[in-house]
């Protein structure tokens, strides 16, 4: 069958090369989990510690934490999420498969749905007498289906011992805010930052990893005096003053117009952030996308309509990346205001204020949220740097992102001379802590080809040549040009090119 989208060809390739592929594969599969091979892994490596590198590590006020994926009934009663976290499901009468009835009505009418309520899908289903799009078979009436995944603490199944699945990281970081802030002497502003596994059990997983059941989230809770929300420290802003960023605000969407670009002092100016606290972390944000290597012809921010914010928001924005499906959410950046604290301290009856010190008062501080979900920045650099050439496919990744970053290819498999040599220098560069992929099987030609269909931004290759004057060849993925270069050269040639920026 013909590969007709970008979409089917990054999964195709993706199996190929052992990349990412379906989970239980044998059977099957199981739609919305993915497993990851060496190369995939490696690859969420590297974008995980980038991310932890900047949001985290250069940072002194982000504490980083480790929490359970499983946490009792009330605080998701507290959250909001038991009541709220829900999708509209439709099911059809004669064949009973069930849709998201938002994704039925944007595939069918190809009609815009963000923010519509439940009797809003409710209507548009029932006035344009939308069928099944599997047997044409009419849907039975619309119902409220929670995505959250329910289970028991022990072996009793009492509502007592009723928990549930994180579908999100932040409700621990919030459960730990006060724990955090004393063992740490926080003091405003500070951050909270977790990276884990979250859960949610979609109606329909779809488009590869963008709608997923299992996903890996990179969040942060940043706690700021709810007086102090533009108190943005100059020096921060130094860090993303060039941006010029594409804007979707309310307005624009209300009156129906296209993005317009802003320049960060455009949007200062403007004042269309409920805080310049939200402004930060949304530019540093799209800054640090642009970074990984995402097209920034494909990036844009968008504010949440009124009607589609959460509950908890005071503003919402989302950086949105245009799939090869359309214009969705990369990353959400939310003002949570202090509700998800004052919820916890009402149901806990514990305090999760600050004593100010300087000012004798107690606060409740408020949050500044930014949410990112790995899957869908992986996704949306595959679909940035997949490239196909006349002679050859390959993922232009950043030379500090790509899964491995050198090949080491001995010219030919059957001299054993080469293939001392080659070890050699792949243990020697490994020795600097390298990610190397050695591979002496086939020929150059076609391990090169092999080595760029999985990113690798060099390739080195020992010859004949090397065993006479100690020099081999560095290939440049991107040009495919290739020098020669003494072996001792080799650990500061790529510690300079490889190096974070």
């Amino acid at each position: 069958m013909a590969i007709r989208n970008l979409s089917e060809k990054l999964v195709a390739l993706c199996a190929k090369r052992g990349i990412i592929f379906p989970s239980a594969e044998i059977y099957g599969g199981v739609a919305g989990f993915y497993d990851y091979g060496p190369v995939g892994v490696t690859l969420k490596n590297r974008i995980r510690e980038f991310w932890r590198s900047e949001f985290i590590i250069k940072r002194e006020n982000i504490h980083e934490i480790e929490t359970p994926i499983i946490l009792p009934r009330i605080v998701w009663d507290a959250s909001g999420h038991l009541e709220g976290f829900t999708d509209v499901l439709v099911e059809c009468k004669k064949c009973h498969l069930q849709f998201r009835a938002d994704h039925l009505i944007q595939d069918t009418l190809h009609l815009v749905t963000d923010g519509k309520s439940f009797e809003e899908l409710t209507e548009i289903l029932a006035k344009n007498e939308i069928k099944c799009p599997n047997c044409k078979g009419e849907l039975a009436s619309t119902q409220k289906f929670n995505l959250m995944f329910k289970t028991h603490v022990g072996a009793a199944k009492k509502s007592e011992n009723e928990a549930f699945l994180r579908p999100e990281t932040a409700q621990a970081m919030f459960l730990d805010f006060r724990r955090i802030q004393q063992s740490m002497r926080a003091s405003l502003p500070f951050g909270i930052a977790q990276i884990g596994r979250s859960y949610r059990n979609e109606i329909s997983p779809r488009n590869f990893l963008f709608r997923l059941r299992e996903f890996e989230h990179l969040e942060i809770e940043f706690f700021v005096h709810p007086e102090k929300k533009n108190d943005v420290p100059e020096e921060l802003w130094k860090k993303v003053q060039d941006l010029e960023v594409l804007v979707l605000s309310i307005p624009l969407q209300e009156n129906e117009e296209s993005p317009i670009t802003l320049k960060v002092t455009e949007l200062i100016d403007q004042a269309i952030f409920s805080c310049k606290w939200l402004l930060y972390w949304t530019l540093f944000s799209y800054d640090w996308l642009l970074r990984v290597g995402l097209d920034p012809k494909k990036l844009r921010i968008r504010q949440h309509m009124l009607k589609e914010r959460a509950h908890y928001a005071a503003d919402c924005w989302d950086i949105e990346f245009q799939y090869s499906f359309g214009w969705k959410e990369l990353q959400g950046i939310a003002d949570r205001t202090d509700y998800d604290l004052k919820k916890h301290s009402q149901l806990s009856k514990k305090d999760l204020n600050i004593h100010l010190t300087e000012e004798n008062v107690k606060v409740v501080p408020h949050v500044i949220e930014p949410s990112f979900g790995l899957e869908r920045i992986i996704q949306a650099l595959l679909e940035s740097t997949y490239t196909e050439e006349t002679e050859r496919t390959l993922f232009r990744f950043n030379s500090y992102i790509a899964p491995f970053q050198i090949a080491v290819f001995p010219l030919m498999s059957n001299r054993n001379e080469l293939l001392e040599k080659a070890q050699e220098i792949s243990t020697r560069l490994k020795e600097h802590n390298f990610l190397i992929l050695y591979d002496a099987k086939s020929s150059i030609g076609r391990r090169y080809r092999r080595v760029d269909e999985i990113g690798v931004p060099f390739a080195v290759t020992i010859d004949f040549q090397t065993l006479e004057d100690n020099t081999v060849t560095i290939r440049n993925r991107d040009s495919m040009e290739q020098e020669r270069y003494n072996i001792g050269e080799l650990p500061e040639i790529f510690q300079r090119r490889l190096q974070f920026v």
